[in-house]
Parts: C-alpha cells; sequence; structure tokens
C-alpha cells in the first residue's frame, strides 16, 4: 500500500470518528431538548390546573368565612332581600299627610316594582289609603328594618320576618312615638320582588 493510500484511509478514519461523536453528541443534546420540552409542557400543565382551580378554592375560603350563609349564592340572595326589604319599607314609612297626589302615585309606583300587588295589599294602611294619613295629618318617618330569612323547600323563594322600626305622629297624638311593627313576608329570587307580605302588628310602642 502506497504512503498516499495509507495517509487517505487515515484521514478516512478520522472523518468517520468525528461524524460518530458528532451524530452521538446530536442525539444525547436532541434528547435534552425534548425532556426539557415535556418537563416545560408538564409544568405548563399543572399550572393551568391550578389557575382553573383558583375560583373553587376561592368558593370554599368565602364559604368558610361565612358559616352561617352557606356560600356566596346565599350572600348575595341575602344582600338582595335586605336591599329591595329596606328600600320597601323606606317607601311604605315614609309619609306625610302633605304629600301630592302625583307624588303619592309615584310612591305606589316604586313600590309595585319592590313587592306584587297581593303582598302590598297585605301590607296594611301604610300602602292602601292616602285619605286616612290625610285624615289623622298622619306623619310617619322611617328609622330601619331588619330581617330574618331562611329557603323554602323550593329553594327559590327566601321567607321569615320583618322587623321595621319607624317615627310616627299624627293630629290625635300630643307625643311623637316609635313604634316597631312586624311582617310575615315571602321574597321571590326568580321575580326579585316580595309576593307575600302579613302584617303581624306592633310589638313594641314607645312615646319620647
Amino acid at each position: 500500500m502506497s504512503k498516499t493510500s495509507k495517509i487517505e484511509m487515515i484521514i478516512s478514519s478520522i472523518l468517520i470518528i468525528i461524524s460518530a461523536v458528532v451524530i452521538y453528541s446530536f442525539d444525547a443534546q436532541q434528547q435534552k431538548i425534548d425532556s426539557q420540552t415535556l418537563t416545560a409542557k408538564n409544568e405548563l400543565s399543572q399550572k393551568r390546573k391550578e389557575l382553573r382551580a383558583i375560583p373553587d378554592e376561592v368558593q370554599k375560603q368565602l364559604a368558610k368565612a361565612n358559616p352561617d350563609s352557606g356560600n356566596l349564592k346565599r350572600v348575595q340572595e341575602s344582600t338582595e332581600l335586605k336591599q329591595n326589604g329596606t328600600k320597601l319599607m323606606k317607601l311604605m314609612y315614609t309619609i306625610n299627610s302633605e304629600i301630592s297626589q302625583k307624588a303619592w302615585n309615584k310612591r305606589n309606583n316604586e313600590l309595585s316594582k319592590l313587592a306584587t300587588k297581593d303582598a302590598l295589599n297585605g301590607a296594611g294602611s301604610n300602602y292602601k289609603s292616602q285619605g286616612i294619613n290625610r285624615m289623622y295629618d298622619l306623619k310617619q318617618d322611617f328609622l330601619n328594618a331588619t330581617f330574618s330569612s331562611g329557603l323554602t323547600e323550593s329553594k327559590h323563594d327566601l321567607k321569615g320576618i320583618i322587623l321595621v322600626n319607624y317615627r310616627q305622629t299624627s293630629n290625635q297624638q300630643d307625643n311623637p312615638e316609635q313604634q316597631e311593627q312586624a311582617y310575615l313576608y315571602t321574597y321571590s329570587l326568580t321575580d326579585h320582588k316580595f309576593t307575600k307580605l302579613m302584617l303581624l302588628g306592633i310589638v313594641k310602642d314607645s312615646s319620647y
């Protein structure tokens, strides 16, 4: 074998070795990249699961923070009841005998947005007649209202008792009185208004 042939063989062997090393290094690097990619995908998938779980965890924490109300939905329902109930009682128990018929009609229109006709008819003279107020020169000032509530079997209604405090004067009274009246009520979570009001009467009466 000539010297030239030996050199060419050596060079070829070196090239083969270099190629093998390069291919091996490339495969090892590719495997590392594939492994890192898989790890990143798994971490991303886990983060997505954690993010999706956040609303449920918040719900659980709210339930723990409000054990009496049960969950966020119940808190919202209770808040709605109190807001609309307070608006209703404030309209019913803010009365001035000098109010105009136009203002009285506007008041009754606002009441109808918060309670059905049947419910208002059960609410007593505070709703029914402006004539009574004029006859006795009646004036009432709403003070506050408190509500007890619980879900009915249908889970679409709330039932309970309203206690409303107000101050009242008339031409037949020497001193103003602070009174508290009680109502049984049913509140529709579907219609967002009171469907039943039953006046139980005065539960507290005190003169100033």
